[in-house]
């Protein structure tokens, strides 16, 4: 995946990355992989919050509060009190899994740009990433009859997100693609593991399950030499206690 961005995007001197989506656990771990900063996804937590308390209006204030204000002992009081009171079974179910997802992905329940780091001045916020994949992309692409091949299906995607961005008539008038300034990056020896990664930038694309599917010659068949190597092999790699 960052080989993948830095094809398409300058990731050189990006001080922050984030991630946002909801609350599944590839994605933040996926955000540490990549040594970014997790944000989970308002269009969940405001959908889970209108599910649950869209009723209370007051309420649903008071859980919102305790959020915005990143008071996570005040909002674990608000559920076990709502765990108390709640009589029906399927409700408090509801309730202890939300409060379960909620403590989670506490980290990311705070707007990146709120949480006393460095931003630029035209920062904006991430919207709502599965609505906004619908408006975008799938709305075009889903529809009985629908066939892409993948490049049509990437250059439609490219105009609708254009189309969104409101520059579909400027990129239309261009006359060919901007061209692009060659420019010499220097290599900086680091232990970010996304940086040093990163420098594997160009490498051929290879199946990950080809190193599964090896296999030593001499380990094969009946042979006496195969035994002696087997046996070398064992003594080489104790089992484990």
């Amino acid at each position: 995946m960052e080989r993948h961005l830095a094809r398409i995007y300058c990731l050189e001197g990006c001080q922050r990355i984030i991630v946002a989506g909801d609350g599944a656990a590839w994605i933040r771990q996926g955000a540490e992989e990549l040594g970014a900063e997790y944000q989970y996804c308002r269009f969940h937590l405001e959908r889970d919050l209108r599910k649950l308390f869209g009723d209370e209006v007051e309420l649903k204030k008071s859980i919102s509060k305790t959020l915005q204000n990143n008071d996570n002992k005040g909002f674990n009081m608000i559920m076990d009190a709502l765990l108390v009171e709640e009589k029906k079974s399927e409700q408090k179910k509801q309730i202890e899994e939300f409060r379960t997802l909620i403590n989670n992905v506490w980290e990311g329940i705070t707007d990146w740009r709120e949480r006393n780091k460095t931003n630029s001045e035209d920062a904006r916020g991430l919207g709502v990433i599965e609505p906004n994949v619908g408006h975008a992309i799938a709305k075009r692409f889903k529809h009985q009859g629908a066939s892409w091949s993948l490049t049509g299906a990437i250059n439609l995607a490219k105009v609708r997100c254009a189309v969104r961005n409101k520059n579909l008539i400027d990129l239309m008038r261009l006359l060919g693609p901007p061209a692009v300034q060659e420019k010499t990056v220097e290599r900086i020896d680091t232990t970010n593991g996304y940086w040093a990664r990163k420098q594997a930038d160009g490498l051929l694309k290879k199946d990950p399950s080809d190193w599964c599917k090896a296999s030593l010659a001499a380990a094969k068949g009946p042979e006496q030499r195969a035994r002696e190597f087997a046996r070398l092999i064992g003594q080489l790699t104790p089992w484990p206690i």
